[in-house]
C-alpha cells in the first residue's frame, strides 16, 4: 500500500554526459548481514571466491587517482552508516539483461548495504530488455524508443538513452517486483520518476498496488527534465504509469530502499556506442544525471564502435557532460570491450578491431584523467570468445555473453575495485589488520 507522500522537483538544466559497461560469472562468497558495514575494514574482510585459473587479475589503471571519490564515499558510508553510494553503468546489448550489474550490485550491497535496485527505463524497446529485481512491461499503446534504435525523432532520451511515450489515453507502463536477483532489492520504499516537461506536455497518473497516489502534469513554460519523488510503504509493489493526456514523455523510475547502502543503476541500451550518446540532448542527460548523484560511472562499450578518429572526441564530450552533472571529481571508469567473433572462411574468428579499440579505450581514459580496466585481455584477449563458447558461457553468435560469464568477469571487477579501495585506505593511513 502506498502512503501517498509525494514530492516534485525540477532538475537543474546544464550539460550532460554518459557511461558504459559489460559483465561476467563465478561463485561468490558473501557476507550475511547485507547492511552497511560498521567500518571499511569489516567490508574488506568479506571474501570473494574468484575463478582465475591460477592467474592474477589485472589491476585498474588509475594514475590520476580518479576513483578516490568512489572509495571515499564507500569509506564514509562504512564509518557513518548513513547515505547512499550510487554507481551508473552504461553498456550495450550485453548489459540489457542486467546480469553484469546484478553481480556488482549484489557484491557491493553484501558489503555496504542493500539500498535498492536503482534505475529502470519506462520502456522496453526490445523484447530482451529485462532487469532482475524489478521488471517492466509496457502496454501495447505505450511507445518505447532508444537513442540507438528504434528512435523517436527527437533527441530527448534522458541520461539512460531510453524513453517511453504515452501517445494515447490509457497507455501505460507496468513496473513490478520480480522473483529473481537479490530479494532485498526486490523491495523499495521510494520511487523517483523521471520525465520531460514542455509547453505541449501530456499528463499521467502513478498507480501503486491499484491505488492512485499521484497525478503528474508535464506541461511547463520552460522545457526540461523533471523528477517526482513518491514514497511508499517498504516492501514489494506493483506500479503503473498511466497516460491521462497524451503525449507523456517518461524516461524511467529509480527504485530505492530506506537506509544506507549501495545502488547500481543499469543504463544499458542495445547497440550503444559513445557517438550515439554524444548526440542525445545534453540538457536532458545532465539534468537526470545530476538527480541521481552518482559517485562512480562506468562505460563498457566498444563492440559497436567502428570510427577510431571520432572515438576520442565523443568520449571527451561524454566525460565533460558527466563532470558537468556530477562534479569534476566524479569517478569514471572505462572498460575495454569484450572479444567477439564472426564467421570467416568457415571458421569463427575474433574481430581484430577490438584489439585497437582496447588501446583506444586506455588512451581515452588516461587523456581524460579517468580510470581504465582491461576487460578484453582479462577475458583472454583475441580469440578468447571462441574458447568461452566451448565452455557454453557465450551464445552461439559469439557476441552475447551468458549469465555465468557475466558473473565471472564482474566478480573479478568487484575484486579489483575493493583492492583499489584497500590501497586508497592505506594512503589515508586507515589500516586493517589481517586485510
Amino acid at each position: 500500500m502506498a502512503d501517498g507522500s509525494t514530492r516534485r522537483r525540477a532538475l537543474p538544466r546544464t550539460f550532460a554526459s554518459t557511461v558504459f559497461i559489460t559483465g561476467a560469472a563465478a561463485l561468490m562468497v558473501l557476507g550475511a548481514a547485507g547492511e552497511a558495514a560498521a567500518n571499511p575494514c569489516s567490508a574488506l574482510k568479506k571474501p570473494l571466491a574468484l575463478d582465475i585459473d591460477g592467474g592474477k587479475i589485472r589491476s585498474i589503471v588509475d594514475p590520476d587517482n580518479n576513483l578516490a571519490r568512489f572509495y571515499d564515499a564507500l569509506i564514509r558510508l562504512s564509518k557513518t552508516g548513513k547515505g547512499k553510494v550510487r554507481v551508473g553503468v552504461f553498456g550495450d546489448s550485453n548489459h540489457t539483461r542486467d546480469w553484469a550489474t546484478t553481480t556488482l550490485r549484489t557484491l557491493l550491497a553484501e558489503r555496504f548495504g542493500f539500498a535498492g535496485h536503482g534505475y529502470l527505463a519506462a520502456a522496453r524497446p526490445w523484447g530482451w530488455y529485462r532487469h532482475r529485481e524489478i521488471s517492466n512491461r509496457p502496454s501495447g499503446t505505450w511507445k518505447s524508443c532508444a537513442c540507438t534504435t528504434p528512435r523517436c525523432g527527437k533527441k530527448l532520451y534522458g541520461h539512460a538513452g531510453i524513453v517511453g511515450l504515452g501517445k494515447k489515453r490509457g497507455a501505460n507502463v507496468h513496473f513490478f517486483s520480480n522473483t529473481v536477483g537479490a530479494k532485498k532489492n526486490q523491495e523499495f520504499s521510494r520511487m523517483d520518476v523521471f520525465y520531460q516537461c514542455s509547453r505541449r506536455g501530456g499528463a499521467f497518473k502513478v498507480v501503486v498496488d491499484k491505488k492512485e497516489v499521484a497525478a503528474v502534469d508535464t506541461r511547463c513554460d520552460k522545457a526540461g527534465p523533471v523528477v517526482k519523488t513518491i514514497e511508499v510503504t517498504p516492501g514489494r509493489h506493483e506500479v503503473r504509469l498511466v497516460t491521462t493526456r497524451p503525449v507523456a514523455r517518461v524516461y524511467g523510475v529509480a527504485f530505492e530502499r530506506k537506509g544506507p547502502g549501495v545502488v547500481v543503476d543499469n543504463l544499458a541500451v542495445g547497440a550503444l556506442n559513445l557517438a550515439m550518446l554524444a548526440r542525445t540532448n545534453s540538457e536532458a542527460f545532465v539534468g537526470a544525471m545530476k538527480a541521481r548523484k552518482y559517485d562512480l560511472v562506468i562505460f563498457h562499450t566498444g563492440s559497436n564502435m567502428w570510427n577510431p578518429r571520432g572515438h576520442p572526441r565523443w568520449a571527451k564530450t561524454m566525460v565533460e557532460r558527466i563532470r558537468t552533472a556530477a562534479g569534476k571529481d566524479i569517478s569514471i571508469l572505462f572498460l575495454s570491450p569484450p572479444d567477439f567473433a564472426q564467421k570467416k572462411d568457415g571458421k569463427m574468428r575474433s574481430n581484430k578491431r577490438m584489439v585497437n579499440c582496447t588501446r583506444e579505450k586506455r588512451a581515452i581514459a588516461l587523456a581524460n584523467k579517468a580510470a581504465f580496466w582491461d576487460y578484453f585481455n582479462e577475458m583472454g584477449g583475441l580469440g578468447s570468445v571462441v574458447k568461452w563458447r566451448k565452455k557454453r558461457m557465450v551464445k552461439p553468435d559469439h557476441v552475447h555473453l551468458l549469465p555465468p560469464f557475466h558473473k565471472l568477469m564482474w566478480t573479478r571487477l568487484s575484486h579489483v575495485l575493493l583492492e583499489g579501495m584497500r590501497k586508497h585506505m592505506k594512503k589515508k593511513n586507515i589500516t586493517c589488520p589481517g586485510v
